[in-house]
């Protein structure tokens, strides 16, 4: 410092305790050099005075610690311009002057921050050391504001004093009515006004008979047993040096019940959250419930099928072909000589009564050469020679013999070799025949002529 050290005290506080000191030296804008004092507390806090004449003036108070514990160390750097502090858990780096922090010139001018100063051109409190130039504005010692002090006579309004931001209150009568109100610095002095009239206030007791009081632990207006009458309009001001700062506005109603708000409210977002989890894993569930019922179902149809096939895995099955039997003959219970023609050994009714005709060759009558043997095996036995079939059609390709026969009484009629057919050749030998054999072969053919033929290559009658 300039000037010797007095015996005497620079700053006495009440109730704190002093654990570290760090000492910085600015050039202000008046080109003199000012010590600011950068004090750590017991419970946390620093404090930045700055030492004019004789006496220390603190420009701030800052709280470094969420839980109270000591300052152990104050570090400050010339070259970077911050302060590092310094705890048994914590380790913080803090600008030397915070200038920002001041939102009016007033406000500016009154803090005395060396490191401060008011751009009129910016209106705005910036930084001597990172901005130069005619518009900077400082006085430490209050000289020229305290000669200019006319230009505030006015009260000066800060960002939350503005008329639209103006707070509606409503208290219960007989309620105590509470109402915050910001100061400036710690160096300012509360002043209310209530419907614009100047409102007396008591002591932090509340010896003023239960009256109005402000109150320095809550930072706020405290009005007990609230009545009708203390119904209206307070503005609080911030009053430091003869300047005031309008910082707060309130509008006030008393009424005799507490009134009932019907306000829509934005649905709770957690409890949205809540409800989505609970039906994603609803349905997360449901799905993994309906799987394994699939699943289950799919895995009793195998077992099942598996049960039915493993008898037959052991079972082979062939095809097997049944031969068709043929038709069995009946030998003809005919009596009479007729019968002996037809008796060679074979059968030749089917067992419906119905005459098989056998492969054969026929020869005509005007043949005269001798009869061929047929060479078709297993031809039965010739008939006797007295039998003599005339006027028969040859066998066709497939070696059959082709018969007609005529009516009971039908004589051999004329007719080309061929005219008669088998009635013709039947009637030569009619008179060789019985009549009851050509009746039973007639009748036994008209049963057989509505039965369809099972084998095309065999022609029957």
């Amino acid at each position: 410092m300039d000037a010797a050290a007095e015996a005497r005290p620079l700053l006495l506080t009440k109730g704190i305790n002093f654990t570290r000191l760090a000492v910085d030296r600015v050039i202000a804008m008046d080109q003199k050099p000012y010590s600011v004092l950068f004090i750590g507390t017991a419970e946390g806090w620093l404090r930045r005075a700055v030492v004019l004449d004789s006496e220390a003036h603190v420009i701030e108070e800052i709280q470094l610690f969420d839980s109270p514990q000591p300052v152990d160390s104050l570090t400050i750097s010339h070259s970077k311009k911050f302060l590092y502090v310094g705890s048994r858990s914590e380790v913080l780096q803090l600008p030397l002057a915070n200038c920002s922090r001041y939102q009016s010139s007033p406000d500016c001018l009154l803090s005395r921050d060396p490191y401060c100063g008011w751009d009129s051109e910016g209106r705005a409190c910036v930084r001597i050391d990172l901005h130069r130039g005619s518009t900077l504005s400082q006085d430490l010692a209050l000289d020229r504001f305290i000669r200019n002090k006319a230009k505030f006579d006015k009260p000066v309004f800060t960002p939350s004093s503005d008329p639209s931001r103006q707070r509606n209150v409503t208290v219960v009568v007989g309620s105590d009515l509470v109402l915050p109100c910001h100061l400036v610095s710690n160096l300012a002095q509360p002043s209310w006004l209530l419907n614009e009239r100047e409102l007396p206030l008591g002591g932090d007791d509340g010896d003023a008979a239960g009256g109005p009081r402000f109150d320095r632990t809550l930072r706020a207006l405290v009005v007990p047993r609230a009545g009708p009458q203390q119904a209206g309009r307070y503005t609080c001001f911030s009053e430091e040096q003869g300047v005031k700062f309008m910082t707060e506005r309130y509008l006030v109603a008393v009424v005799a019940s507490a009134p009932v708000f019907m306000e829509a409210r934005a649905p709770d977002g957690s409890m949205g959250l809540f409800w989505v989890l609970v039906i994603t894993l609803g349905a997360v569930c449901l799905l993994l419930m309906g799987l394994a019922l699939y699943l289950r179902r799919r895995l009793k149809l195998a077992l099942g099928k598996g049960a039915e096939m493993k008898p037959l895995e052991s079972t082979l099955v062939y095809p097997i072909t049944l031969p068709k039997e043929p038709p069995t003959f009946v030998p003809s219970k005919m009596a009479g000589d007729e019968d002996r023609f037809w008796e060679t050994g074979a059968n030749y009714y089917y067992s419906d009564g119905s005459l098989k005709i056998v492969p054969g060759h026929a020869l005509c009558p005007s043949s005269t050469g001798p009869v061929t043997p047929s060479t078709i095996p297993g031809q039965p036995i010739h008939s006797p020679s007295r039998l003599s079939l005339t006027n028969i059609r040859g066998s066709g390709s497939n070696g059959y013999i082709r018969l007609n026969l005529s009516s009971a009484g039908e004589e051999r009629g004329g007719g080309g070799p061929l005219g008669g057919g088998l009635g013709g050749g039947l009637g030569g030998v009619g008179n060789e025949y019985s009549s009851p054999f050509k009746e039973e072969l007639r009748r036994t053919l008209q049963q057989r002529s509505v039965l369809p033929d099972a084998n095309p290559e065999e022609s029957s009658v």
